[in-house]
């Protein structure tokens, strides 16, 4: 199931001239200077890339991996730049749109489902049983964050995003959202069943657009979820607020258990 907006989410079925026995788990869709390019990441270590918004596509990680484990989560902050992670603490990272990848040493062997590149330099990863981490030398090195909670439990957390060095949100298996404005040093917790008006509310994946504002979807018993929220300084420019808006899907209420779990903007 597919739900598009004039926020314009974008979703992909791979199919037609690329062949995939094995599932996908991660997209990212992306447009610069010549065109508009799409990476996708699964089982098996495996990353397709299209550079032409999915017409085409091509496999940049199928021969010489640097690993097998399966990838969970990807982000680029240009059409060379980026990272994924996966099983077992796997993280590994590409300056080259993909043609060659080089595994990063991390300090956990958690699982690890999101990832962020906010510059060349300092990124964020999230994983199972609170897992966060995070490196200021382009993942040279990897640092654990100390974790969060959800009611006294940790969770599996499932994407993060920051709009500045200071300001981020992260999204998990849990009725809270978390909010940081010190870079991912603290966090605060907010009710997402009090947003969405919805029971057992769960986000799943976070997008940004270059202005700062996020998609968030995920579920609730309801069924399937989608917020947008708005970037909003404070008047020290220092620190965001976050404004969440619930928006509307067409046939939500014919699709329990129904689950949303990627969208970009495009």
């Amino acid at each position: 199931r597919m739900y598009r907006s004039t926020l314009s989410f974008f979703t992909i079925c791979l199919s037609g001239s690329i062949l995939l026995d094995d599932p996908v788990y991660a997209i990212q869709y992306g447009i610069d200077d010549k065109y508009a390019w799409i990476f996708a990441v699964g089982v098996n270590g495996t990353v397709f890339k299209s550079s032409d918004a999915g017409q085409t596509w091509k496999c940049v990680h199928c021969r010489n991996k640097v690993t097998s484990m399966d990838l969970n989560g990807v982000h680029f902050m240009s059409s060379l730049t980026g990272m994924a992670v996966g099983d077992q603490g796997t993280i590994m990272a590409t300056i080259n749109g993909g043609s060659n990848w080089m595994l990063q040493p991390t300090p956990t062997t958690q699982d690890l489902y999101g990832v962020h590149m906010f510059s060349s330099d300092t990124a964020y990863a999230v994983g199972a049983n609170s897992t966060m981490l995070s490196t200021v030398d382009g993942g040279a090195t990897w640092t654990l964050i100390d974790p969060v909670y959800c009611h006294g439990s940790k969770i599996s957390l499932r994407s993060i995003r920051f709009t500045d060095i200071s300001n981020g949100v992260m999204v998990g298996d849990c009725d809270w959202w978390f909010n940081t404005l010190d870079g991912g040093k603290t966090w605060q917790y907010f009710s997402l069943d009090a947003l969405s008006g919805a029971g057992n509310a769960q986000l799943r994946y976070l997008a940004m657009d270059v202005n700062g504002n996020l998609a968030a979807v995920g579920d609730a018993d309801a069924g399937p979820l989608i917020f947008y929220v708005t970037r909003v300084l404070n008047d020290d420019n220092d620190h965001a607020n976050f404004t969440w808006a619930p928006l509307a899907l067409p046939g939500a209420a014919d699709a329990p258990g129904v689950e949303l779990h990627g969208a970009s903007f495009v």
